[in-house]
């Protein structure tokens, strides 16, 4: 009777019709969240593809923490530190969308927020599947809480150096006129 004993929530497991349900919408989710944030980033930045393709990966990863909370709530002893990852996937997707949304100056805010919540995102994947895909089996588990952060904090750091504004210098341009006064 060990399961009398236990709560109802907790008993819930990856079998159960609810559980399963959230799980196909949050797999769906999470797969328009990879393509889309993937396309977002390959694309010309503030061209209409790059814009349409951020909506979605927004939207998508909404979806996914949503999904991911229902799903972390009905095995939470198993699946907490899922919903964590997710909430920092979230948590930064909003600011990069928010960065862009409110026009806040400069690109860094969003370049940094969305790609932080992409790469939580992958990490929460890998995390929960890697030990279960072939070749990714044999890695060490520390592997799939690093890797892709390791993979991503160069890419990120490059799209912000290379879309920085530039600075405006406080000396005077150069120009090849002598000074007043010289005759040459």
């Amino acid at each position: 009777m060990a399961i009398a004993s236990r709560p109802l929530i907790d008993h819930l497991g990856s079998v159960a019709a609810p559980f399963l349900a959230f799980l196909v919408i949050h797999v769906l989710a999470g797969l328009t969240a990879v393509i889309t944030g993937a396309a977002a980033a390959l694309t010309r930045k503030g061209s209409r593809r790059h814009i349409r393709a951020g909506r979605w990966f927004y939207g998508a990863i909404t979806v996914v923490f949503a999904t991911a909370t229902t799903l972390a709530a009905m095995r939470w002893r198993q699946d907490y530190y899922l919903f964590i990852i997710g909430a920092v996937a979230f948590a930064a997707a909003t600011i990069g969308f928010l960065h862009r949304r409110l026009r806040r100056p400069g690109d860094t805010g969003h370049i940094v927020g969305m790609g932080i919540g992409y790469t939580a995102m992958l990490t929460a994947f890998y995390v929960d599947n890697g030990p279960h895909l072939p070749l990714w089996d044999h890695l060490p588990t520390v592997t799939f809480w690093f890797l892709p952060s390791m993979i991503a904090a160069p890419i990120i750091a490059r799209a912000v150096v290379r879309h920085r504004e530039p600075k405006l210098s406080a000396a005077p341009p150069a120009t090849n006129n002598p000074p007043a006064g010289v005759n040459g």
